[in-house]
């Protein structure tokens, strides 16, 4: 997926200013999906409802029906043609971020709990990806969360965007630049992107990096991004040492169970 390139884009120009250097901390791993069953009818519902709401009022000739329905909430200034979803909630749910708890035992870290400082969360865990609460969104929650030995890290940010075209470049431009990564040296291993099928996305993928200096543990960064409509859940995993008998750290169930969290 190529990176953004529009200079005029504003998504690319906060990409664009964020450099300063990394600012590294260890993260975290996995846990069982949570399903979202009757939350999922009532969303179609209401989808359904706006739809049928639209076509009568312009068959009594309403002109414009933006700020109503799933625009709700959005600046006037919105370019109406961006939004793609008819039936998109307006919010992200009451408690949009997992609880320490649901992430269990991951590769051998554990123990996880939150940093009550939100600010804990927005910082550059990559050097080079940006912190995803600078992207642009309407609304954000972020959270940090350490192991009880604090030398791994998880970070989450969740996002709603004005529109899913403004949530799906965000989701591609985050991938984007850490594929595209040349920092860290000749001893960097680089996996992914990679496809990962999460039911109820609209996209869902990882990538990660690992570099193992002469003499030094392992330093391990992986990150997750799961999208649907105009929300997206980004997930950072940060650690000195590898997780031991899994594979991927942000595996199926961990990511969709962090966007039914979000997603009304």
């Amino acid at each position: 997926m190529p990176a953004l390139r529009d200079n005029d884009d504003p998504l690319q120009t906060t990409l664009d200013s964020l450099r300063p250097d990394v600012e590294r901390t260890p993260l975290a791993d996995s846990l069982s999906v949570r399903r979202r069953g009757e939350a999922r009818s009532r969303h179609q519902a209401v989808a359904g409802a706006l739809v049928v709401a639209a076509l009568v009022a312009g068959a009594l000739g309403v002109a414009d029906l933006r700020g109503q329905g799933r625009n709700s909430g959005i600046p006037a200034h919105q370019n109406p043609t961006t939004s793609t979803s008819l039936g998109n909630p307006e919010t992200l749910t009451r408690h949009p971020l997992l609880e320490p708890a649901g992430f269990g035992s991951v590769g051998g870290y554990q123990g996880w709990q939150a940093n009550p400082d939100p600010a804990t969360a927005n910082v550059r865990v990559h050097q080079c990806v940006p912190v995803p609460n600078r992207l642009g969104a309407q609304q954000t929650e972020s959270r940090m969360l350490y192991d009880h030995t604090t030398a791994a890290h998880i970070y989450e940010h969740v996002l709603r965007f004005a529109s899913a075209d403004e949530a799906a470049r965000a989701d591609d431009s985050l991938l984007a630049v850490l594929s595209a990564c040349t920092k860290g040296g000749s001893d960097v291993v680089a996996r992914g992107p990679e496809a990962v099928q999460v039911p109820d996305a609209d996209s869902a993928q990882r990538a990660s990096r690992s570099a193992a200096p002469a003499g030094s543990e392992v330093s391990y960064y992986e990150l997750a991004v799961v999208r649907e409509s105009s929300f997206l859940v980004v997930l950072q995993w940060n650690s000195m040492g590898l997780a031991t008998g899994i594979d991927w750290v942000w595996n199926a169930d961990l990511l969709g169970a962090a966007l039914h969290a979000a997603v009304p």
